[in-house]
């Protein structure tokens, strides 16, 4: 079960890098400015055009946790499923 875990952690981290650099070669870089209890602040350069973005740390971790279940092949919510 470990080793389980273990390739699906690999298996994600190599997708955010992915994604990342695809959004890079793109033109777009994003990085976290700073966060607090309730709210993440993260500054994004999109093709010399900058904006800040604001996302509540709860929305953050039930998003992550939805991201999660999918990649673990759980039933997940999808965004549509939300509305």
């Amino acid at each position: 079960m470990e080793e389980w875990y273990d390739s699906k952690i690999d298996e994600t981290f190599h997708e955010f890098k992915k994604l990342r650099d695809f959004l890079y070669k793109q033109g777009c870089k994003i990085e976290k400015q700073k966060s607090d209890d309730f709210m993440t602040y993260y500054f994004i350069l999109f093709r010399g055009y900058d904006e800040i973005r604001s996302y509540g740390n709860i929305a953050l971790r039930n998003w992550v946790s939805e991201e999660m279940k999918r990649i673990l092949g759980m039933k997940y919510l999808t965004p549509a499923d939300k509305k």
